[in-house]
């Protein structure tokens, strides 16, 4: 009868999903009016939230009919959706006591994660320049370097902190350079580093294993989550994923608070505004997982944690609204919905058919999901298995938050930006399959042999063979302040290749023909040539992408019309993705009151032509 159960439950799962990838294709939403306003953007026949709705139902139909199969098969066994919601949280598991070779290893492997953060060769980061994504955040800090304004200076497109990052360490060392933006990236995936481990060592708390089991469990958790961290590859957690990292960690303390008013659910909800000033899509994110906290807490009749998460965001905010000048609160606001509204259409690359494409990573990615939903399923779900309560909870909204983050995948959905909204789903994914390695492990008697083991000696020689603690490596931490010296303090040229791209040529002239001007003006797509020039750009639309919208355009015109750059770089044969040819209107101005001006190499520029204009404005 088992094994027919089983078989049952294995078929519908297969059957479901193919199902789900099958019906893919077929769900399609027709397009909005409103995408015809975005007259250049070749997508603007497919509506943004076609792939969002087709994941939605994908997921539903892959995993909702093994669940009712598996609640029926385990009617004794399975918590209904009532149960899970009012499930009873235990204060103290039996076998957290005090687990001083825990916390050793804890800290000898954070000590590890610095260990390898010492060793980097920092020299390797001078190699390549993208004049493109780096120039997201070198732009408007050199914006806000001269203007001191964040919102007025330059169009936000990631979020506060996303695009303003390097400020913090210019600020310190008082030198605007490439390489303290590339340190405060490396700091940023050094603290992801440091948050998972901290991740790994909650979830491994509350576990019902064996002592030296659940330290063996924690070691292959920690290494395991750190692989998934790379200084020189960020495609699963990139330098936006701190903040969210950091939330579930609240979150967890969170849920193994009583129900009181109490410092970390009233930090849970300051994370509604710090979200939303980190990164505009890890705001949206995070502000929807607090409302299902909230209601989660709410059914519950938790009142005392709904009140505290409340006071959070409602004390969050109200400091941010009276902080902030009022000019910048305005151009914060229009600022965001302007993204809010846009972002999707003027960004969206469909993504490939699971069945008949060509991407294989599009076609594995959602049968991840399937994977770790079935998995989440069964822990969360199944009443007696080897963890508590709280973990339960715990699992079923970092699988939630896994879901609503892919939303980064579905809007640009090339292998690199689906890679890179999968980084949750790896953590429930990973860590699932390994819990159940060890309960499988455990019917041959895996426990015992790790409970007659009486010290940790062996886990820190896996450790230092991870972290390559050896007198070579010590040799190259012995390097470390010179070459991050180096990093810091070198000049911009040597990350610009001269031979291969011309931008050194480039920048030379481009500060010849605007030496007396204090701003530039782009009209391409080298968002990094302001920063490069160490001028502020003349107006806050540095990035084309987010200026394509008409009400954009013409605020952009607006711009151009008050501060009337007197040379601006119209146009690049080196670089070009295609935003610009968005600006129809903003195009149409310049053609009316600009004339050309010179050429070098792969750039044409365009002067201010006050003839031309006055003797438009009388006809």
């Amino acid at each position: 009868m088992q094994k027919i159960k089983l078989i049952s439950l294995a078929a519908t799962l297969i059957a479901s999903t193919i199902i789900g990838l099958f019906v893919w294709d077929k769900i399609y939403l027709s397009p909005d009016k409103y995408l015809f306003l975005f007259e250049a953007v070749e997508t603007k026949n497919y509506h943004p939230q076609t792939d969002t709705l087709r994941f939605v139902f994908y997921i539903l139909i892959s995993l909702v009919p093994f669940y009712i199969l598996a609640s029926y098969f385990c009617k004794n066994k399975f918590f209904t959706i009532k149960e899970i919601i009012n499930i009873k949280f235990k204060s103290k598991l039996k076998i957290i006591d005090k687990l001083d070779s825990f916390h050793l290893l804890f800290y000898f492997i954070i000590f590890g994660i610095f260990f390898d953060f010492l060793k980097i060769n920092f020299d390797d980061f001078f190699n390549g320049f993208d004049i493109y994504h780096e120039g997201l955040r070198l732009t408007p800090s050199i914006n806000f370097i001269f203007t001191g304004e964040f919102w007025s200076s330059s169009f936000v497109e990631r979020g506060l902190f996303g695009n303003f990052y390097p400020v913090i360490l210019w600020t310190i060392f008082e030198n605007n350079s490439i390489g303290l933006s590339r340190l405060s990236s490396l700091i940023l995936l050094l603290t992801n580093k440091l948050l998972l481990v901290l991740l790994a060592k909650q979830i491994t708390t509350y576990l019902n294993f064996e002592k030296f089991e659940k330290l063996f469990y924690f070691l292959l958790l920690s290494l395991i989550f750190l692989s998934f961290v790379d200084y020189y590859d960020t495609s699963h957690f990139s330098t936006r994923y701190p903040l969210y990292i950091l939330f579930f960690n609240t979150f967890f303390i969170s849920i193994n608070n009583s129900n009181k008013i109490n410092i970390s659910n009233i930090f849970l909800g300051i994370f509604s505004i710090l979200s939303i000033l980190w990164w505009l899509d890890v705001g949206i994110f995070i502000n929807f997982l607090i409302f299902l906290i909230l209601l989660f807490y709410f059914l519950r009749k938790d009142f005392a944690k709904v009140n505290s998460i409340l006071i959070g965001v409602f004390f969050g905010w109200i400091a941010f609204l009276i902080i902030s000048p009022q000019n910048e609160l305005s151009e914060f606001i229009s600022n965001t919905l302007s993204i809010f509204s846009s972002i999707e259409i003027i960004n969206q690359l469909p993504y490939p058919s699971p069945l008949f494409g060509e991407n294989g990573r599009a076609t594995k990615t959602l049968i991840y999901f399937t994977l770790a939903g079935v998995l989440a399923i069964f822990f969360c779900f199944t009443k007696e298995n080897k963890t508590s309560n709280q973990l339960k909870i715990f699992y079923i909204f970092l699988y939630i938050a896994s879901l609503i983050s892919f939303k980064y995948g579905l809007v640009r959905s090339d292998s690199l930006h689906i890679q890179m909204s999968t980084g949750l789903l790896l953590v429930v994914l990973s860590s699932l399959i390994l819990f159940y390695f060890f309960i499988f492990l455990n019917y041959f008697k895996f426990n015992i042999i790790l409970s007659k083991i009486k010290n940790i000696n062996f886990l820190i020689i896996i450790l230092i063979i991870f972290f390559q603690f050896n007198l070579y490596q010590l040799n190259k931490i012995k390097e470390f302040p010179d070459k991050i010296s180096n990093l810091i303090y070198a000049e911009d040229e040597a990350f610009l290749f001269d031979s291969i791209s011309g931008y050194n040529n480039l920048i030379k002239y481009y500060k010849e023909i605007t030496y007396n001007d204090n701003c530039i003006q782009i009209f391409t797509d080298e968002i990094a040539l302001p920063y490069l020039l160490k001028k502020k750009s003349c107006t806050k639309f540095n990035t084309m992408i987010i200026a394509s919208p008409e009400k954009s355009q013409n605020e952009f015109i607006k711009e151009l019309d008050i501060n009337k750059p007197e040379i601006i770089l119209y146009n690049s044969e080196m670089f070009d993705i295609g935003y610009v040819k968005n600006l129809n209107l903003v195009n149409d101005y310049i053609k009316n009151n600009y004339i050309y001006h010179s050429k070098l190499d792969y750039w044409t520029f365009y002067k201010f032509d006050a003839h031309k204009t006055n003797k438009r404005l009388k006809n």
